[in-house]
């Protein structure tokens, strides 16, 4: 049987006016970014990470480490931002695995070259965090895009590096770097955090007693 039509429609009021005030996400998933170190001696930074462009993650052909270069840990300038960016991580959550068991790295587009569509997951882990730190970024040489399918829909999200800015999102969330079309490296870091495998139940206890950006950054899947 249908629905009797409503001849007078304009009778019919709302209990608010604003019909945002109904509106509830069914997928919600961001990212952040943080001007983390602009005050830091990014030029310092840039020249300790290419100094050490050769020496690679992997030297296993098709491995996608082969493309990341290891990190002067050793170096002032270094250490101080990536300390930075771990006290930051620990405001998310202080249960995340420490410093030490997290990965980071560097990696250099040289021009020409572009980074493949990829993600961050780790296989058999809980989700994660991932993040990348740009101390040097030529004028066109390669935005970071996120390449996100949800609903039927695929979102193209375009990020523009800037020198000093950490972007921070979901392990899972697909991505890839446009090709390096300036003349000059491009130069960032980049690394994941996951939860404390030690402390995964205070890890969980943490995001369901307090609102942090972390649930908003890996998403909220359904009400």
């Amino acid at each position: 049987m249908n629905k009797p039509f409503n001849p007078n429609p304009e009778h019919i009021v709302p209990i608010a006016q604003d019909p945002f005030t109904y509106f509830a996400p069914m997928v919600s998933v961001g990212h952040l970014i943080v001007p983390i170190g602009v005050d830091l001696d990014n030029q310092a930074i840039s020249d300790a990470v290419i100094a050490m462009e050769s020496e690679r993650r992997s030297v296993e052909v098709g491995d996608t480490k082969a493309e990341d270069s290891l990190l002067p840990y050793d170096n002032p300038d270094v250490a101080a931002l990536l300390q930075r960016i771990d006290g930051f991580f620990r405001t998310l959550n202080p249960y995340l695995e420490p410093f030490e068991d997290a990965e980071s790295w560097g990696h250099i587009l040289n021009p020409g070259q572009n980074t493949d569509y990829h993600t961050h997951m780790r296989g058999g882990w809980p989700d994660g965090l991932s993040w990348v730190y740009y101390p040097q970024y030529p004028e066109n040489s390669g935005e970071l895009v996120f390449a996100l399918d949800a609903v039927a829909r695929r979102t193209m999200v375009e990020i523009e590096p800037a020198v000093g800015n950490l972007v921070i999102f979901p392990s899972y969330a697909p991505h890839y770097t446009r090709r390096n079309m300036s003349e000059e490296k491009r130069v960032s870091i980049s690394g994941n955090y996951f939860p404390d495998p030690e402390r995964v139940e205070e890890y969980e206890q943490f995001e369901m007693t307090n609102i942090t950006p972390m649930a908003h950054i890996l998403g909220i899947w359904n009400a």
